[in-house]
């Protein structure tokens, strides 16, 4: 029999569109393998495609930044709320949260770094090919071309050093 009924959630802000690995400090006794969520014993967590979690929630800032932490967590509390996860993790969970949301924004700040010192660079190039432009258009407008041309510098002189 086909159903006609449409099953749904309300509530929930992101949706995996591919699986997601990540190795864990949470290490039960045994695999816990659902529809949507698989931990192995040596921490491995997989979570499937098409789930679907509701962001961060309590203190923690809600935006791109803290995506996967946040996803590693609700896929964690998931678990937890399903009974097949131990409660004794729960610590480990939240204090692994933590610690994915400073690694995660630090990577963000080194990353805004480069990317400042990369514009930066290119903006001071830029500059400065504008300021020989402008150097050039002055010296021709006030001193007359010539100075403005390389093939007119000046020969340069080393002076002796004096012997003792």
């Amino acid at each position: 029999m086909v159903s006609t009924n449409v099953v749904y959630c309300k509530g929930y802000k992101q949706q995996l569109r591919a699986d997601f690995h990540f190795v864990t400090p949470v290490k039960p006794a045994h695999s816990i393998i659902t529809e949507l969520v698989h931990l192995h014993p040596n921490g491995y967590l997989l979570v499937k495609k098409y789930f679907a979690w509701d962001g961060c929630s309590g203190l923690t800032r809600d935006d791109r930044t803290n995506t996967r932490s946040c996803l590693i967590h609700d896929a964690f509390y998931y678990l937890f709320r399903q009974g097949l996860l131990d409660l004794i993790w729960q610590e480990t969970v939240d204090d692994f949260l933590q610690q994915m949301i400073e690694r995660d924004t630090a990577l963000l700040i080194e990353y805004y770094k480069e990317a400042m010192e990369f514009w930066k660079e290119r903006w001071y190039r830029f500059l400065q090919k504008l300021n020989r432009g402008w150097y050039y258009k002055i010296c021709v407008r006030l001193l007359g071309r010539r100075c403005a041309l390389t093939s007119s510098a000046r020969e340069i002189f080393v002076a002796p050093i004096p012997k003792h």
